[in-house]
């Protein structure tokens, strides 16, 4: 028989802000009914308990919301179906339009979550089934090494690389690029 490993996972998605959102009470009540459906007790309280929470914050004029869900994995064969069914949750909250936009960031925080390459592993694998991309992720500080910022990477150029290589805008606009240029490396902290 397998050694029991239980590993505790906390999950947070943040959604994008809306100033159109609102939390009403028949949000709130298609919300609780679709937590009934994803709600798997882990024999813990609080946030570790199993059941999918909603949260909202105030950003500018707009509304935005987080979920969060805890999940108990006690083998090590679970955690990639575990993970993937809350990660499944965050895209049907999106699909019923329970929360204030799209998917924005999510974060994940377990044990040694730094260092235990198996389990993210499984979250990667969990992560490219209910998504379709390649999962990264990112330690956004050393302090706390058992939370991870988990999404996909892309590549990406400023805007100003853009405008100032051979494009629409290279003969005709070059002036005034090289002019905001100059302006943000004279701006502290850019």
């Amino acid at each position: 028989m397998e050694k029991p490993q239980p590993t505790v996972f906390d999950i947070v998605a943040w959604y994008e802000p809306s100033a159109h959102f609102k939390y009403t009470r028949g949000v709130r009540k298609a919300f609780e009914e679709m937590a009934r459906e994803y709600t798997k007790s882990t024999l813990l309280l609080g946030r570790f308990g199993g059941r999918p929470v909603m949260q909202t914050d105030i950003q500018g004029i707009g509304v935005a919301t987080r979920v969060e869900i805890g999940r108990l994995s006690l083998f090590k064969g679970h955690q990639q179906a575990l993970i993937k069914g809350v990660f499944d949750m965050f895209r049907d909250c999106m699909g019923r339009e329970l929360v204030s936009g799209p998917l924005e960031r999510m974060a994940i925080q377990f044990s040694k979550a730094d260092s235990r390459g198996s389990v993210r592993d499984s979250i990667r694998q969990a992560f490219s089934e209910a998504f379709g991309e390649e999962c990264s992720f990112l330690a956004p500080d050393v302090d706390q090494p058992d939370y991870l910022l988990v999404g996909h990477s892309v590549d990406y150029q400023t805007l100003i690389q853009y405008l100032s290589e051979d494009s629409l805008y290279h003969s005709t606009h070059r002036g005034r690029i090289e002019k905001v240029s100059r302006h943000l490396h004279q701006e502290v902290g850019r």
